[in-house]
């Protein structure tokens, strides 16, 4: 089985919660004043060019939560951070520009001074990304222009529910880290892959 994942690092930091699709097909009555509520916040939704999902008359948030627009805001690692400050605010030379980055799947959350329970054995190994021509977009918002495939698991991987962008192959420093929209189980044959445009790091 083939698992395709998707996440968004999103530095805005904003957490939405929406209720699940049988609540609001249960709860909402378009007609009803729960729905008059929703519909000017899918209005502005769309407005922001948001595609969303219209099913039985009711304006849905399904496609939002599935494609990582609704999720945990992520953010850079305690590591980038100082780098960062110290660059801009205390002259100091940041690290070289990598010509990789390596993907790192975890089975727990991450955070930004890098913790988080990182998969390993059974075939399991970081995806390096060139910086050169791995990531495509613009402005402050990137995400990757190939596949990152991980393989097959050679046994069970346990339950993926996070990502991280990292330094070096192995150990290393965090950089970027956040939730995947979905959290994946892996077990032994099946693989694990994030297809293009589907690994997102944006800066607001």
């Amino acid at each position: 089985m083939e698992h395709r994942a998707e996440a968004r690092v999103d530095l805005m930091s904003a957490r939405l919660f929406a209720p699940t699709l049988r609540q609001l097909r249960e709860d909402l009555d378009p007609r009803g004043p729960a729905g008059l509520l929703v519909r000017p916040i899918a209005r502005g939704l769309r407005a922001l060019g948001l595609d969303l999902v219209r099913r039985d008359g009711i304006e849905e948030l399904e496609y939002l939560m599935r494609h990582g627009v609704i999720s945990g805001g992520a953010a850079f690692s305690d590591y980038l951070e100082t780098e960062v400050v110290n660059h801009v605010f205390r002259n100091a030379a940041i690290f070289a520009a990598p010509a990789n980055v390596y993907v790192a799947l975890y089975t727990s959350a991450t955070t930004d001074a890098g913790g988080g329970t990182e998969v390993s054995g059974g075939g399991y190994a970081r995806e390096a990304v060139g910086t050169a021509s791995g990531w495509t977009g613009s402005g402050g918002a990137t995400d990757n222009a190939a596949d990152v495939d991980f393989g097959t698991a050679t046994a069970n991987w346990g339950t993926v529910t996070h990502t991280a962008v990292m330094d070096a192959a192995t150990a290393g420093n965090m950089l970027f880290h956040g939730a995947l929209t979905a959290s994946k189980t892996v077990n032994s044959g099946d693989s694990f892959k994030f297809v293009i445009g589907a690994l997102d790091v944006s800066l607001d």
